[in-house]
Order: structure tokens, then sequence, then C-alpha cells
């Protein structure tokens, strides 16, 4: 059997006086904290998978499949960000800004969101359906493990919400962190992302879908931030865990999307090998 253990050191810039006197400084330095356990025992994980002696090819498999979604651009930049508006003070200052001038959706951004999280759910199954599949099994799988990815990232969301427990901007609740609406677009645009690439179409086409659907989710996100339901980091969070809970569950059940970028390390003495592959259509 395999016994896996991570933890990390906590980050705290703040003493405790400093703590008590602003509890702003206080909740940073918690929400900070977390995010690196968390992120910490994910990394952790993968790698021990990785070294575990006599570990199967499944197990190995799932590493790469853990570590391929954890160094995605679309998992660790959007972490990035909102690590360093809550370590600057940045993040409350934005999303107040965000609040009182609503920039992008004026008076009912809560509906935008709703609609556009609804219209990119919509296109998930549109796409699914029209993917090719060898049968009908294998389609059955498919949606099987898209659905179970879009529930499964809703589901860790609810779960930190609850772990977090940090308050509302409109201060309606304590589960603001994550973004639900933001985990789940992100979600579908890992997945419509996916689908396009077996649907017969033009490679500009397909990436004009693509970028349509991140630019779905990040509107999205936006919108929950101008209603004062989310901190600008929180609908980060989410965006970064929709993505990656989806890509990994797709690559561990379904194997990595074609013509999809690829970035790898190889140990060598005294070293190792960065590999960065990007498909083009001749």
């Amino acid at each position: 059997a395999m016994c896996i253990s991570a933890s990390a050191d906590s980050i705290n810039a703040t003493s405790p006086t400093e703590s008590a006197s602003n509890p702003r400084s206080a909740s940073r330095s918690a929400i900070a904290s977390a995010t690196q356990r968390n992120w910490a025992a994910l990394l952790t994980l993968g790698k021990q998978m990785a070294r575990t002696p006599g570990s199967t090819a499944a197990s190995r498999s799932a590493a790469a499949s853990l570590s391929g979604a954890l160094i995605r651009t679309t998992t660790w930049a959007p972490l990035a960000g909102a690590g360093l508006l809550v370590a600057t003070g940045a993040d409350e200052e934005l999303t107040e800004w965000a609040i009182e001038n609503k920039p992008l959706w004026g008076d009912d951004p809560d509906s935008v969101s709703d609609r556009l999280l609804a219209t990119s759910s919509a296109l998930y199954y549109l796409t699914a359906l029209m993917a090719p599949s060898a049968s009908a099994g294998d389609k059955v799988k498919g949606l099987a493990v898209g659905v179970g990815s879009r529930l499964t990232a809703a589901g860790l969301a609810e779960v930190l919400k609850s772990s977090t427990g940090r308050e509302r901007p409109n201060g309606y609740s304590d589960n603001s962190l994550p973004s639900g609406h933001a985990a789940m677009a992100s979600a579908n645009a890992v997945l419509v992302s996916r689908n396009v690439e077996y649907i017969d179409m033009p490679g500009w086409a397909a990436s004009s879908m693509k970028a349509g659907m991140w630019t779905i989710a990040g509107v999205a996100s936006w919108a929950r931030v101008e209603a004062g339901s989310h901190y600008v980091s929180d609908v980060l969070v989410g965006l970064a865990l929709g993505n990656f809970v989806t890509t990994f569950l797709q690559d561990a059940f379904l194997g990595p999307a074609p013509r999809q970028m690829n970035l790898g390390f190889t140990a060598v003495e005294q070293g190792g090998v960065l590999t960065l592959s990007i498909p083009f259509d001749p």
C-alpha cells in the first residue's frame, strides 16, 4: 500500500497583534496559507505517485495526468493572480471598484452571469453530442466523464467554500471562496475545447470556439464580482479549480486531447530537460 502525506508551512506576514487589529490582514494570511497547503499537497501527491516503487501503469498515468493539469497555464496563472491580489491587498480594492462602478453589466450582473453559464453548459452538451465516437459505448463513456468532471468541480468548490469560510463582499454569506460559477464555466470551457478537436471543422473555427468559451468563462466570472457575490481572487481560484479538475479527469479517463499543447519535464543526471510540444496544422 502507498502511504501519502503532504504538508506546507503556513505563510503569515503579520504578527498576532497586527492580526487582531487588522481583520482583513488576518483574512488574507489565512486564505494564502490554505491555498498554499492545498496545492502543495496536490504537487506532493503527484510526485510521490510517480516515485513510489512498484507503482502500476495506471498510477503512473494518473500522476502524469495530475502533473499535466497542474502545469497548464489556465491552472497556475489564475492561481498566481489570485495570490498576488490577496498578498498586495489589491483584491478588496479592485472588488469594491467593480461593485461601485459596474463597468460592464450595470444593474443586473447576477442574471448575466447565470445566462452565460447556462449558455456555456448548453454548448458543452451540444459539442459532446456532435463529436464523433467509435461506438455507442465510447459516446456514453465520454458523456459520463464530462458530466462527472463538471459535478466534481462543482462539488469541490462547495467543499472549499465551507473550509475557507470567506465572507462575500455583499455580506450575504460566508462561502465566497472559490466561485462556483467560475469553476463550472471553466470546466465547460475545457470540455468544449476538447470536443471541438474531434469535430470536423476548420482550424480557425475550432480556435474561435475555444477562445469564445474562455471569454464566456471570464465574463461570467467578472459579472459575479460586479454583483458583489465574490472577490476577484474568488473567481480566479474558481477558474483554476474548474480547469484543473476537468483536465485531470479527462486526461486520466480518456487520454490527452489531440492537438493539445503539452509541457513536459524529464529528469536527467545533473539537471533535466524541459520540452514544449505545440501542434499545428500544415
